[in-house]
């Protein structure tokens, strides 16, 4: 098991999703991953406000509301992001503040895993996930960023929960979209580029947007 103690106003927490993410299919039957939300901030600590969470960064492994930082206490985290590998006979073996942790993580998890498959401690199986509803239909949905062009006379907004970037004019008349709505880190021409969630944008003769998939790419005109 992998318990992840994090916060939505943690930006440092928002970058590990991507690792829990390929932890979860690397050793999908066998790793079952936990969230817990321990909020910084009160706002942060409705249970309406960490359903927002899950559902704008696209959490699928369950997550657990600790409002009181009960669970934080008992397991004296000393920090966001917070990671505690448990192994199957609930034993912690060791925890990881921070980021970039990926590959010492990754090797503690196989070794753990040989370990108990060799002594039979391990029941392999489906992990659970969390079943949200889908999304309403909008225009936009949770938008990171918009910057306005003056020269252009254009807006530029990071779209990021439909993984593109919408540019307008400045009275909101769609002039184009770049990203196909997939989330990814493919180039190629605008409605096909895949972008995973960016976060922030930017215009000029040579524009940019930038996300977690890490590339720059040229704002139509």
């Amino acid at each position: 098991m992998l318990l992840d103690f994090w916060t939505a106003g943690c930006i440092n927490c928002l970058h590990v999703q991507p690792l829990l993410r390929r932890l979860e299919t690397a050793f999908a039957d066998v790793l079952v991953v936990i969230g817990v939300h321990t909020p910084k901030y009160p706002h942060e600590a409705t249970l309406h406000s960490v359903q927002q969470a899950v559902a704008r960064y696209g959490i699928r492994h369950p997550v657990v509301n600790d409002p009181h930082w009960q669970l934080w206490q008992a397991y004296r985290v000393p920090g966001w992001p917070t990671l505690v590998v448990i192994d199957p006979e609930g034993r912690i073996l060791q925890g990881f503040v921070g980021e970039n942790h990926d590959q010492r993580l990754e090797r503690l998890i196989a070794a753990t895993v040989a370990y108990h498959r060799r002594k039979g401690t391990l029941r392999p199986g489906a992990a659970p996930a969390v079943a949200l509803p889908p999304p309403a239909a909008t225009a936009l949905r949770y938008p990171g960023k918009v910057l306005a062009d003056a020269a252009s006379s254009r807006l530029f907004i990071a779209d990021s929960g439909h993984h593109r970037l919408v540019v307008t004019d400045l009275e909101g008349r769609l002039l184009a979209v770049v990203g196909s709505g997939q989330p990814g880190a493919e180039d190629g021409p605008s409605g096909h580029r895949h972008l995973s969630r960016p976060t922030r944008s930017g215009a000029g003769r040579r524009g940019a947007l930038r996300g977690r998939h890490r590339q720059s790419l040229a704002a139509p005109r």
